[in-house]
């Protein structure tokens, strides 16, 4: 490991964000799955919702709101920055797809 890997703080917030992520999405499936058949959905979001509550209020008002508020502003940046980036990546590859058929129709 080199001395920046020790210290980046970037690299173990996304590593750490995307395992929380993989464990929430796995907790949430395993909830929704576990909720009586005649569950509406939006009643299972709801109840999924307040389980996690209230298993992280704790946390969270240990946290409190400044904190809260930050780690929001992070995550919804994280989101924007990522979402951005896979359109650039997608209207990339669809411009590139398109010079490529073009060219193929000229050779023809």
């Amino acid at each position: 490991m080199t001395d920046w890997e020790a210290t980046d703080y970037g690299r173990d917030f996304v590593a750490e964000m995307l395992r929380t992520g993989v464990i929430l999405t796995e907790l949430v499936a395993d909830l929704l799955e576990a909720l009586p058949e005649d569950t509406s959905a939006e009643s299972s979001a709801e109840v999924v919702l307040e389980m996690l509550l209230g298993t992280l209020r704790p946390v969270t008002e240990a946290a409190g709101e400044t904190s809260l508020r930050s780690a929001l502003a992070l995550l919804t940046a994280v989101q924007d920055r990522t979402l951005a980036d896979l359109e650039r990546v997608a209207e990339r590859a669809h411009r590139r797809a398109q010079r490529g058929h073009e060219g193929r129709r000229r050779r023809r």
